[in-house]
């Protein structure tokens, strides 16, 4: 019901007619039900210490204006072209806090990105530090429409429960306005931990020292439900009514996770647009979503009333750990759902074998079906039945859509070209670093990261925005591939090119389509700027070779996520457009933690003024542009200071126009004095004498 009362909330504030949406967020600690977070706080807090790590998690979670906390975060949906206004609050005990609003263009205000220690301070919380404050308006339109999200930039906050679904509605949408759908479901996927910073380090793995995976990843959480069927854990259901044609709204929320696969019995899925681009319909049997993509698909509710079985694949991230309920490592796993028809029977354990509370059955030889312990839920064991027409279903028509490892391509609705050479380019490969030890530390253990063209991302130590990149950026000292990197691009509008190669294998970071492997996929998100996939190699194809023949400029795909096949290439170009700083990295939360990351400074003479107040942070505070004694508390200080180069111009402008002036002036009444004086004395020579 929470998520319910914050869905209707969103949608008449969205729905009204004034074009400014405002609400507030408030961003909370509480305990959770570990299996079903949905349900919101249990009405422990998380001081009190007596919850069960085992079936409750300390989650930190998003409440509208005066609603309850919720997972997923309250929906936010709006119309095209809307501005939204959007106070966040941090009342969190110990953590900072930001919020990226992620596919949204910022066309401008980059300031709202969302990004700390990039476009913005961290937000912290209530109480703490003395210049940044526990609050942040984040003021922007609501542009590109389609199908986005928001969520967390401070690193493994998403896997905690800091994001939510972010609906932008289109003045023209062709699908809706030819009547293909007539009602949208939105549907998230997210992994979930017990301690995603406990369960993840960010150094060191089997083989080759990077980021060891827990096993205790079972589970995908569908709209923030776990289920088996039971009393206490019931499927998740998706209703619908029959007769009635549905655009669904996948979003994939995962944080450590690399992508789902994801298929309905007996209901066949035209896909119609990926990260808000529409696209041409193309019919589907199943398809996959890497993480923090969106794909949007028309599902018809045309079968016999019933519970359809809906089948979430998962791949695992990295390394996994044994597992030790059974010995074994699991390099992927499946979660269920149903969809429900509005009259049909719930689909629960008694449709199947096993009432056990955490186990699936286990098919012995294809005949003796077996209950028990020894096989992890998820893992093993035939999926769960459904009811009524659900029971027996004819096979899916349509193709398993997966860009990155199938030929199957989804052309955009609306064509796009990309003409004319590359005004900047870069050949970049997605590395693992090792060094002799960890930065400033004297441990003789080798120190493993990772990174993009052999530079491992460092944060800088204020807000590169703020500064226009004159400030703020880190250099460890003995290690200077361990860096702030961004890279300029000066000219707007110029049209940049990256070729990526994907040449990272983790240990046992084997990927599995269609019974083929291959290395592990990257999927990587670009700020603000839509990627027009021009090229992409198939898995295990190597490095690109530069053959520009290979690229598709004429109607590319447009994404803001685009994945790098394991072992192989992906060609993307963009447009420049849009003044700011603007990250490109991995979206697996603990490899862009780790440095998977880089970025550009777009066009900085072309930055609009940046609004009022925007607090500083970081040794920018002390500055030598900063007034003497002083420090800057903002931008405008940091800009405008009383020394340094910049007060100096000013200062020596004023003063010459002040001079100028008096100069003028002086010479004005000069000359009218003297003009007086000469025809005094003409009047006094023409006086006749007096006698």
């Amino acid at each position: 019901m929470h998520a319910i009362h914050g869905w209707m909330l969103i949608l008449l504030i969205g729905g009204a007619s004034a074009k400014t949406v405002s609400f507030t967020l408030t961003a909370t600690d509480v305990v959770c039900d570990y299996w079903n977070p949905h349900l919101g706080p249990l009405g422990i807090t998380p001081s009190d210490q007596v919850y069960n790590p085992e079936t409750m998690k300390l989650c930190q979670l998003l409440a509208v204006d005066s609603g309850p906390p919720q997972y997923p975060g309250p929906p936010i949906e709006v119309d095209e072209g809307d501005t939204l206004s959007i106070t966040v609050v941090n009342l969190l005990q110990d953590s900072a806090l930001s919020i990226h609003w992620h596919g949204m263009y910022q066309n401008r205000t980059c300031e709202m990105d969302g990004v700390p220690w990039i476009t913005q301070c961290e937000i912290m919380p209530s109480g703490i530090g003395t210049r940044q404050t526990s609050q942040k308006t984040y003021t922007f339109k609501a542009y590109p429409p389609g199908t986005f999200w928001y969520h967390s930039h401070v690193m493994q906050q998403r896997e905690k429960g800091i994001q939510g679904p972010l609906i932008v509605h289109a003045k023209q949408d062709h699908y809706r306005d030819t009547g293909a759908y007539q009602q949208e479901r939105v549907v998230t996927f997210g992994d979930w931990w017990h301690d995603p910073v406990a369960d993840l380090a960010y150094n060191g793995a089997p083989g080759v020292g990077a980021n060891p995976v827990t096993y205790q990843l079972p589970f995908t959480l569908i709209n923030g439900q776990w289920g088996n069927g039971t009393a206490e854990l019931p499927y998740p259901t998706i209703s619908v009514q029959a007769g009635v044609c549905y655009r669904f709204r996948f979003i994939n929320m995962n944080g450590e996770t690399v992508g789902n696969t994801v298929s309905i019995n007996g209901h066949n899925m035209t896909i119609i647009a990926t990260d808000g681009v529409e696209l041409k319909p193309l019919l589907v049997n199943s398809f996959a979503i890497y993480n923090g993509e969106r794909v949007d698909a028309i599902v018809c509710a045309n079968q016999p009333i019933g519970s359809y079985l809906i089948t979430i694949s998962t791949y695992r991230t990295n390394t996994v750990l044994q597992d030790p309920r059974d010995g074994q490592r699991h390099d992927s796993y499946v979660s269920y759902a149903f969809l429900q028809y509005d009259t049909a029977p719930v689909a629960s354990v008694e449709n199947n074998c096993c009432d056990d509370f955490l186990t699936f059955c286990n098919s012995t030889n294809g005949t003796e079906v077996v209950c028990g312990g020894q096989i992890p839920p998820g893992i093993g064991g035939p999926p769960p039945r459904g009811t009524g027409g659900g029971t027996s279903t004819l096979p899916n028509a349509g193709v398993l859509w997966d860009y990155v490892a199938s030929p199957f391509r989804a052309e955009p609705f609306t064509a796009v070209s990309i003409i004319g050479q590359p005004a900047y380019r870069f050949n970049w490969s997605i590395d693992v670093m090792t060094f002799p030890h960890a930065p400033n530390s004297n441990s003789p253990d080798p120190y493993t990261t990772l990174g993009i063209a052999n530079y491992s991302f460092r944060f800088p130590h204020s807000p590169l925005l703020y500064t226009k990149g004159t400030c703020g950026a880190v250099t460890e000292p003995d290690f200077p591939q361990l860096t702030t990197r961004i890279n300029s691009i000066p000219t707007l509008g110029s049209v940049v090119q990256i070729s990526l190669f994907n040449s990272v294998a983790f240990g046992r970071e084997i990927h599995t389509v269609n019974q083929s492997q291959y290395g592990f996929p990257h999927p990587f998100h670009l700020h603000s700027f839509y990627m027009h996939i021009v090229g992409i190699g198939r898995p295990n194809d190597g490095p690109w070779n530069g053959d520009e023949t290979l690229l598709n400029l004429t109607n590319p795909m447009r994404k803001d996520i685009v994945t790098v096949p394991g072992n192989s290439w992906i060609v993307i170009r963009f447009i420049a457009d849009n003044p700011g700083v603007w990250l490109f990295h991995c979206h697996i939360d603990h490899h862009a933690a780790a440095g998977m990351m880089t970025g550009f400074l777009v066009a900085p003479n072309d930055l609009p003024e940046l609004p009022g107040g925007l607090q500083m942070c970081g040794p920018c505070l002390t500055s030598s542009r900063c007034p003497k004694g002083q420090q800057c508390a903002s931008y405008e200080d940091y800009f405008l200071a009383d020394d340094g180069l910049t007060a100096l111009v000013v200062t020596t402008g004023v003063a010459i126009v002040v001079l100028a002036t008096a100069v003028i002036v002086l010479l004005w009444i000069r000359r009218r004095l003297a003009k007086k004086l000469r025809a005094v004395h003409k009047d006094n020579i023409e006086l006749p004498a007096v006698s």
